[in-house]
């Protein structure tokens, strides 16, 4: 059969069909799904157009049915029609998901919270996907249809989705297309995420009257805890998954690590800590006070998240202490420690945060009786007499 021809319509079809014999492909037979010649005339050319380019691929697709005939004419120019090709090849997108929920954590060191949120995300995400939806129709255009759909959605309380609730569900997105690409070998045409621009956030923290409140209206059992989070800044995360082995009364040390299955949000999460001399007394007195068998493994606090927390706002409530969370701990710390003149990148350290940036908003809070100190500092490591240069300005 010749190569060329005209679309012609079937018996009882009010379509025209293009058949065509193409050397390397064999007989292509494909509906134009218009009932118009002029339209089914430029499909029809569209076919020759990509045999004298030797776009084969694009054929051997449009003949397997994994793009359309439609979709190649939409898509002509060069860039895009590798795009739709990419999509056309590849795999169905649900299967994976729920592989990368089940396990991906396991493989990239996710963790256990991280993950929990990533099912909620993609249960929103799976709203907008059809059954069989591939790893490629997660393109640039889904990403903005998916923004659009959930600014139009509203919370539990009638409030539009925050910026900050729609970057996790993009950043679940981003983790399974990073999972994908290093441990499935899949190759991933990524879309561009774009993030929204977040409010800077609440930074809440206990003054010295508020600590004493909450201390007086803290039940014994729960002091070494709570405690021990206000004097170190270590998150109740990492409070909750230590083990005896991470703690020497002793010498004063705190280790935090990624032993034992535990898991840190990043590696600058790992570091030595002083246990302050106030609450060693208070840490010897509860694990002595435990029943379980001292091994090195066995948790410092045999708690999980949830009765903490709760006991946290029972205390809070008791105390008079109004809007403050069981992280606001961490911030406390850290607010201390600015206004007591410890320097940011000692503060980086102690706090375990991967960049400068992430302490300095903690910055504000430093006193500002120490800025004539800290000028008189910088100008005698440079020589410069400061009493001199004082008369020199009062003559």
């Amino acid at each position: 059969m010749s190569e060329r021809g005209t679309p012609s319509k079937r018996s009882g079809s009010p379509f025209f069909y293009i058949r065509r014999q193409i050397r390397g492909i064999g007989l292509l037979k494909l509906s134009t799904g218009t009932r118009s010649p002029s339209v089914a005339r430029r499909l029809d050319q569209l076919v020759l157009d990509l045999k004298d380019l030797g776009r084969l691929d694009a054929l051997h697709a449009l003949k397997d049915g994994r793009v359309t005939i439609q979709e190649l004419y939409a898509n002509r120019l060069p860039e895009q029609l590798n795009a739709v090709l990419a999509r056309g090849t590849s795999p169905v997108l649900l299967p994976l998901v729920d592989e990368f929920l089940k396990v991906g954590g396991q493989d990239t060191g996710i963790r256990d919270r991280s993950l929990q949120r990533y099912r909620v995300s993609w249960q929103r995400i799976r709203e907008l996907l059809p059954q069989q939806a591939k790893i490629g129709d997660l393109t640039q255009g889904f990403i903005a249809e998916f923004k659009r759909h959930r600014r139009s959605q509203l919370t539990p309380t009638g409030k539009p989705v925050s910026p900050a609730t729609l970057n996790r569900d993009l950043a679940a997105i981003g983790a399974f297309l990073s999972w994908c690409e290093r441990e499935k070998g899949i190759r991933v045409d990524r879309p561009e995420l774009r993030y929204q621009r977040e409010s800077k956030g609440r930074l809440r923290w206990l003054t010295p009257q508020e600590l004493a409140a909450f201390k007086r209206a803290c039940p014994d059992k729960w002091w070494p805890l709570f405690g021990l989070l206000f004097t170190t800044g270590i998150t109740v995360s990492e409070a909750l998954g230590l083990c005896r082995s991470d703690l020497d009364l002793a010498s004063r040390r705190l280790w935090i690590h990624e032993q034992h299955g535990r898991q840190l949000k990043r590696e600058s999460r790992a570091r030595e800590l002083v246990v302050p001399e106030a609450v060693v007394a208070t840490l010897k007195g509860h694990l002595e006070a435990l029943s379980e068998p001292r091994l090195g493994t066995a948790r410092i606090f045999a708690l999980t998240y949830w009765p903490v927390r709760k006991a946290w706002h029972r205390v809070c409530s008791a105390a008079g202490i109004q809007g403050a969370t069981i992280h606001d701990a961490r911030h406390t710390f850290a607010v201390h420690a600015v206004q007591d003149g410890i320097p940011e990148a000692r503060l980086q350290r102690l706090l375990g945060h991967a960049h400068p940036a992430t302490t300095r908003r903690y910055a504000m809070h430093a006193p500002e009786q120490f800025l004539n100190s800290d000028a008189d500092r910088v100008a005698r490591h440079m020589g410069v007499d400061v009493a001199s240069a004082s008369q020199l300005r009062l003559a």
